[in-house]
């Protein structure tokens, strides 16, 4: 087969990948606007799990015990102040779409098809009446610390390159968020114009 037909093959194959990337994106951003963003509060279970089991242990001497005791009180005041820090933070700045919070620990259980049960109320305590009525719904997870939030699929399957899973400061902005009082706040605010951008572009190309 002569090269040119084999370069017009590959180059039509690359541009139909492209295009149904494309697309997948624009579906991804049409199911967040009208379905929900489910924010997975990280309170790292494992830790307390973990220092919890030191302190039951009868082996554990009565001074690390306390020492123990005093780690773990501060641990989950630090995961109860982020948990109403993020809430927060997403009430105020993000109007996107319908919001649920749930912990990350739950997040197996969300997977596994439970709707209801597992999700937080404005004050960060379990609420039981509250349900998942939405079909679609894309998780938003803490990065790599408490002030960056990334949006990913349940399934764990990467989205398109294209779709805006997270928000990257410009050379410019670094400077002010630096000086943010608020970097979360400011970083949920950023997210959300983002996406409505993103959903903008897509009515444009229909």
């Amino acid at each position: 087969m002569p090269k040119l037909v084999l370069l017009i093959i590959a180059f039509s194959l690359s541009c139909s990948a492209y295009c149904q990337q494309k697309t997948s994106a624009l579906e991804l951003i049409e199911n967040l606007k009208n379905g929900a963003a489910i924010v997975r509060l990280y309170v790292n279970k494992p830790k307390v799990d973990m220092l919890q089991k030191s302190i039951n242990d009868s082996r554990t001497p009565e001074a690390e015990k306390k020492e123990l005791e005093k780690i773990l009180a501060d641990h989950q005041l630090d995961r109860e102040l982020y948990v109403k820090h993020v809430i927060k933070a997403f009430k105020e700045n993000y109007t996107f779409s319908k919001v649920y919070f749930m912990c990350d620990y739950d997040q197996k259980k969300l997977k596994d098809g439970v709707r209801s049960g597992i999700f937080l109320d404005e004050n960060g305590k379990l609420d039981n009446s509250i349900t998942l009525e939405e079909q679609h719904f894309l998780i938003f997870g803490r990065g790599n610390n408490d002030d960056i939030i990334l949006i990913s699929q349940l399934n764990g399957e990467p989205l398109p390159s294209e779709f805006p899973a997270s928000y990257k400061r410009s050379i410019f902005s670094i400077f002010s968020f630096v000086f943010s009082t608020d970097k979360l706040s400011d970083y949920v605010e950023k997210l959300n114009g983002k996406l409505k951008k993103f959903y903008v572009k897509k009515l444009m190309v229909e």
